[in-house]
């Protein structure tokens, strides 16, 4: 796949979970991985990881294989 194709689009595993199992205590985290890369980002709410993501749309640029905490 040429590079200009490669720069249109964005591949992520999303995963959710709750940081304590009971619904009404646990906060959700969250951390996505890049398709391409393998690299992992965490994101302790929701609000960061959308803000990540809009950040990636509007930047146009993948995201670093950095791995950060949830």
């Amino acid at each position: 796949m040429s590079p200009a194709a490669h720069a249109s689009y964005q591949i992520y595993l999303l995963r959710c979970w709750r940081s304590d199992p009971s619904p009404a205590a646990g906060a959700w985290r969250f951390s996505l991985v890049d398709a391409r890369t393998g690299g992992r980002r965490g994101f302790a709410s929701f609000d960061v990881l959308v803000a990540f993501l809009r950040e990636q749309v509007e930047t146009g640029s993948a995201s670093s294989d950095e791995e950060a905490a949830p």
